[in-house]
C-alpha cells in the first residue's frame, strides 16, 4: 500500500481496473466450465451473479440460458429482459 502511495491517482485506478478485469475474467472462465460440464444450475448461478454486478457477459448468458432452459426454467421474456 505504501508504495502505492507514491504513484499517480490514474495508475492506482488502472491497476485496480485491471484486476476487476481479470477477476471478471476468471469469474466467466470458471462459469464457463461448468456449463460446458453440464452442470447448468451451477453456472447459471454463476452468470447471474456476473449480471447481477452489471457484467454483460453475464447479462448474455443469463439470457441465453433461459431462452435454451438450461439450469432454469426456459422463460423467453426473462430472456429478453
Amino acid at each position: 500500500m505504501a508504495s502505492m502511495a507514491l504513484l499517480p491517482h490514474s495508475a492506482v485506478l488502472a491497476a485496480e481496473d485491471q484486476t476487476r478485469v481479470a477477476r471478471d475474467i476468471v469469474k466467466t472462465l470458471e462459469a464457463y466450465a461448468v456449463y460446458k460440464m453440464g452442470q447448468y444450475d451451477l453456472a447459471f448461478e454463476r452468470y447471474l451473479s456476473l449480471a447481477e454486478e452489471g457484467r454483460l457477459q453475464g447479462m448474455l448468458n443469463v439470457a441465453n440460458m433461459y431462452s435454451e432452459g438450461k439450469g432454469v426454467e426456459q422463460n423467453h421474456r426473462k430472456a429478453v429482459s
